[in-house]
This record gives structure tokens, sequence and C-alpha cells, in this order.
């Protein structure tokens, strides 16, 4: 067995790991230039441990978020116990894989933001990334692995993401000129960004004063007496007469939205939007689509189905378009 100590001032144990190795002297400890700490066999140059893959509240250039498929390893982030206390705190920040995948940052068990889906140029959700000449965001999806990673394209630039005690995401960069960390993107920004403010059928716009939520094209509050108090909730249902599934029904665009859930979304990367389109009308649970990879025009078909077609869907300047049924 090897034992893998970190000291601090040499005396006081930060960390301690144990690892089953035949031989004592056949690992060589080494700090990269990425500032990963690894165990290195001799023989064959295997890494059989990595700090990387322990990524506690801090995600830093290289490092991977998300599940390697071949060990079913998974890699996230969680939040500090206290602020003075490193252990696993309340938060934490995880890639779920089903339907087209997405990240979660939970509290506990509970949702608390999701950045929607990758649409082959950034997480749908989030309407400002940093530019490519300065950060380069991959997302890598195959037999072997889904993951989520960043890399800083000039060296001298220095950036980080955080999971806090106070529920929020950070992306920090790192301010030469005035020696600092400063705070790029929060998330969730607002009470918009915030998973599934109004309930079924319905969407989050900040635009409007008086009362965020709005009821889709066709449809009226669950709750009346509820909408008018301003707690949305409870959803909306279709409007007594309204058409339904055959009888001429179409769809409305959602402009400038995050994409609904799409955990149970249906995914097929090889058609048009038109097809997808064709494809959504045909079907009595299709409750609305959208493209799934929005560089060029547009390809590649998102599809929801019964009520979570419309579930957490909010305006909120992420200069992506959703098509739902009415």
């Amino acid at each position: 067995m090897t034992w893998l100590k970190l000291l601090q001032f040499c005396s006081s144990v930060v960390h301690c790991l144990s690892l089953h190795i035949p031989s004592v002297n056949a690992t060589v400890t080494q700090l990269l230039d990425p500032g990963n700490l690894v165990l290195i066999q001799n023989d064959d140059k295997r890494v059989v441990w990595q700090g990387f893959d322990y990524p506690t509240h801090h995600l830093i250039p290289y490092m991977k978020l998300g599940l390697d498929r071949r060990t079913d390893f998974n890699r996230f982030l969680t939040s500090w116990k206290f602020p003075t206390d490193p252990g696993t705190g309340k938060n934490s920040l995880r890639k779920y894989t089903s339907g087209s995948a997405q990240i979660f940052l939970y509290q506990g068990s509970e949702p608390l933001w999701r950045s929607g889906n990758w649409n082959r140029l950034r997480w749908s959700g989030l309407p400002v990334m940093m530019h490519r000449t300065i950060i380069n965001a991959s997302f890598l999806n195959n037999q072997d692995e889904i993951s989520y990673m960043f890399t800083v394209v000039n060296a001298p630039v220095f950036s980080r993401m955080t999971v806090d005690l106070d529920d929020y995401l950070q992306r920090y960069t790192w301010q030469e000129t005035k020696g600092k960390w400063f705070s790029f993107y929060t998330a969730p920004r607002d009470r918009c960004d915030k998973y599934s403010r109004c309930g079924p059928n319905s969407n989050w716009d900040n635009s409007l004063a008086e009362f965020e939520c709005t009821c889709l094209v066709g449809f009226e509050p669950k709750s009346p007496r509820d909408w008018f108090l301003k707690d949305g909730s409870a959803g909306r249902l279709r409007k007594e007469g309204a058409k339904v599934c055959g009888n001429g029904e179409g769809f409305v665009k959602v402009e400038d939205a995050k994409p609904p859930d799409t955990t149970v979304a249906r995914v097929n990367m090889n058609i048009s939007m038109e097809a997808c389109r064709e494809e959504c009308r045909k079907e009595c649970s299709c409750s609305g689509y959208a493209a799934a990879n929005v560089s060029g025009s547009g390809s590649g078909c998102l599809s929801w189905h019964g009520g979570w077609g419309r579930k957490d869907l909010c305006v909120c300047g992420c200069h992506h378009s959703r098509y739902a049924s009415i």
C-alpha cells in the first residue's frame, strides 16, 4: 500500500490518501504546470491518481466536470461546509447526462439553477460567455466520457469557477493591475434564472414590471386567485375550447429564451429544423421543439413531450428560440 500525504509547513496534514500499488518504489509524484498533482507509475508512466479528479469547490483550466463512462467515475464541485471548513457543504455543481446534458447547481437534492443544454457554441442558458480569444470552453460527449472543460487561450489570463456557500456559481478572472479577483458572471443571475420559478405552461419574462410569470398562448392560470397574488407556481391550463391535437393547432415562437429543462427531451442530431417541426406536429404529446445546434442556420432537434416541454422556460436574453405548441 502507498500513502500520499500533503503537509502544511512540514507538520500539519492537509490531505492523506492510501492507494493499493504493488511496489512503493514503483511510483513518483509530480506537480504539473496546470496545477494537477499526479501519482505516476514508473514502469508504464500510467497516472494512478490525480488531484484534478477531486476538484472540491473550484474548477480551474484543464479540470473536467462530468462522467467517465469507462469507470463510472463522476467529477463534480461541492461548496465548503463553512467559510473556515473545507468539508463537503450543502451545494454542488453536477453534470446531468440524461436527455440533452446540462449542468445543475443543487442545494442538497433540490435544483437551484441549470445551465441549459450545450448548443455547439455555449450553454444555452448563459447569455454571457468569455470571448474565445481568452477562454475556450469545450463539451465532450462520446462512448468514453461526457464532460465539460475550459482552457485559457492567453497564458497571462487566470480564471476559475467556484460553488460558494450562498447558493451561487461564480466565474472569476484575475485583474493584474488591481491585484484581485473580478467576478465575471454569477449564476443564477436573478429570480428568473432560478430553477422553475413559474409553473407549467408559462414562462418568466424579466421585461414585465408587474408580474414576471406569463401564460403561453392558449393557456390560462390554473389558480386565478394565486396568479393575481403573484404566485405562478400552480402553472397554467389549456383554455376551455382551445384547439387540441388533430384540430389545427400550431406553434408559437418564444424568442430570446433559455430552452425548457432538457433532462427528458428527445434528441436527434441528424434532422433539420423543418423535419423537427414536422415530427413534433405529428405527435399529440409533443409540446415544443428547438434547434439542438444553433451554429449556422440551426440544425438537430430537441423536442419535449407532455408537461416537460413547458418546465423552467425563461425569457432571459439567452439568444435562443424555442417553438411551443398551441
